[in-house]
This record gives structure tokens, sequence and C-alpha cells, in this order.
């Protein structure tokens, strides 16, 4: 018979909604759906860290505004994103590792990243004209959302490289740092209204023999 977890239902939604864009139905779909499965696995991500704001940590009013905006004393450092420091935050709490060396910090960080290039389109960083070789002649303008490195062509840019055996792994980084606090510090939580965890199948740990 099934457990039942203490979770909110809609960030688990934002999972399965990854999860369900790992398998597009042909190969014209699969830029697409690469993009879908890394989008909704940092909305996951970010929505289980807010919500965990005023379950676990128990923050309310003000509290709660500046933990989800990261500001106060909930500001994180510069160079990190505030996804990152929120559950930077939360795994603390809960007995964790949070150095930098932790690879389920760095995994999100690192879909974090990845989402921030496709969502928020910079032209002066994202296209480029550059003069080919050999004869410095020709003009080559840049596919849309190219990365710019100066001094040369940048083979690609951030959708040249995005496919779906890479979203998987920025999925699978969230994934299982989201099971890895809900596992560990499980006994720590409030009461919160049950949700019947289908995200992890029968094979998960929430899941009786």
């Amino acid at each position: 018979m099934p457990a039942k977890i203490l979770t909110p239902v809609f960030g688990f939604d934002y999972l399965k909604i990854a999860k369900s864009y790992l398998t597009p139905s042909n190969v014209s779909e699969e830029r697409d759906c690469s993009i879908k499965a890394v989008v909704f696995s940092v909305m996951a991500a970010e929505a289980l860290a807010n919500f965990e704001g005023y379950s676990f940590l128990n923050l309310r009013g003000k509290d709660l505004d500046n933990f989800i905006l990261c500001r106060v004393i909930y500001k994180g450092h510069s160079g990190s994103s505030d996804i990152y420091h929120k559950w930077k935050i939360l795994l603390e709490k809960i007995g964790m590792e949070v150095s930098q060396r932790n690879p389920l910090l760095k995994g999100l960080e690192d879909a974090v990243a990845l989402r921030n290039k496709l969502v928020h389109f910079k032209p002066h960083k994202n296209q480029f004209t550059q003069e080919m070789v050999p004869d410095g002649k020709t003009t080559f303008q840049g596919i849309e959302y190219v990365e710019y490195k100066p001094g040369g062509i940048a083979g690609g840019g951030v959708l040249g490289k995005l496919n779906v055996s890479n979203a998987k792994k920025h999925f699978s980084s969230i994934d299982e740092l989201i099971l890895q606090y809900y596992l560990v510090g499980k006994s720590l939580w409030p009461v919160t209204p049950d949700f019947l965890n289908e995200h992890y199948g029968s094979a998960s740990s929430f899941y009786e023999k």
C-alpha cells in the first residue's frame, strides 16, 4: 500500500510535468521538450523551496516574503541564485552538508543557470556576427540564442547544446535534491495536508515494500 508524504501538490505537479517532456514522440519535438523539461524542473525546485519556507521554517508575513524573495537575513551571496540560496538554507536546517562540494546544490545551480539563459534572453550575449576564416571577408550571422564568445564563433550556443539527454541530467539533479531533502527531513516537518506521491512510483523509498 502506498505511503503518503507531506508535500504541496503544485511543486510535485511541476516535477511530473518536467518528467513528461523527457520522452518526446519524435525528433522534431526534442528541442522544445528539452526546454520545457528544464524550465519546469527549476519551477518545481523553487515552488517546493517557497512552500517549505512556510511549512517547515514556519515563516509568515514579511518573514515569508523575505525568504521567498531572498531579502534581508535571507539574502544570498553574490554569484549564487536565489533558488540555490533558499535550498541551502533548507538543507542546512535538516543537517545536510551545504558546501559548494555538495553535488545536490551544484546540480541545482547548473540547472538554474541554464534555465536563466533560456528564459532571460540577452541579445548582446546570445547573438553575434563573426567574420569567417580563411578569407576574413565573409560575414556570418549567428543563429538565434547563440552564446557570444569574444574572438570566435560560439559553436551553437545554449540551444545548440540542449537535447533530451542534457535535460534529463538537469531534471535528475533537481529530482534527487528534492527526494533527499524529504527523505532526510521528513521527521522534522510540521503537520501539513497529505499528498499522495505518485511521482517516484512503486520503487520509491516512500512506498512500503
